[in-house]
């Protein structure tokens, strides 16, 4: 659940300026995250940064109004990426949110990752990371951290080799194990050795 909520449920750290006292529509609000289990991945991920998305034309009144919140089941720091930027096109700034499909890689993996060099003679996977690290680049300027960018660039490289080595490794298990019709001619040659020294 995603948008400008036009309000702040913690004053003292999403509002700078303004009523101090709290926000129309927050009990409400409150009662809808309780209700469907979710939470504010941004504050989640940032306990103590106070920081803000709107504010009004002589800045006296600052707050974070844009948001985005999430099932606590998809919260993984390690897959998630979000961003505050400003945009000059708007009087709100840009909220980014970037969650990586890794949670396979995570529980397939056990202790550190080595990369299996060699696959980098595969001229296919060459070409699919270096098609990703083009298109990464667009991006990059949704992040307030480069290394939040560089960060999720690295996963999903990750990603895409192990899926290329999970390809590569099915496709040579496929072509050790003989095909059912070679399996047939095999039991009908064994069937007609055996039937000519009955």
């Amino acid at each position: 659940m995603s948008g400008d909520f036009n309000l702040v449920l913690d004053i003292d750290m999403d509002r700078f300026g303004g009523n101090p006292h709290g926000s129309i529509g927050s009990p409400e609000l409150k009662r809808l995250l309780s209700k469907y289990h979710l939470i504010d991945i941004w504050r989640h991920q940032h306990p103590s940064l106070k920081t803000c998305t709107w504010s009004n034309a002589d800045r006296s009144i600052m707050s974070r109004l844009d948001k985005f919140y999430i099932s606590v089941d998809l919260v993984d720091d390690s897959k998630i990426v979000t961003g505050i930027q400003s945009c000059h096109l708007s009087d709100h700034d840009l909220v980014s949110f970037h969650i990586f499909d890794t949670h396979h890689v995570l529980t397939w993996v056990r202790g550190v990752w080595k990369m299996n060099t060699s696959l980098l003679k595969h001229e296919n996977l060459r070409t699919e990371i270096i098609s990703f690290l083009s298109d990464w680049t667009e991006p990059k300027m949704l992040f307030s951290d480069v290394g939040e960018w560089w960060d999720g660039g690295k996963a999903e490289i990750k990603h895409i080799i192990i899926e290329y080595s999970k390809a590569v490794r099915q496709r040579i298990n496929e072509q050790q194990v003989p095909s059912s019709s070679t399996k047939q001619l095999a039991d009908i040659t064994q069937d007609s050795i055996f039937s000519n020294h009955r």
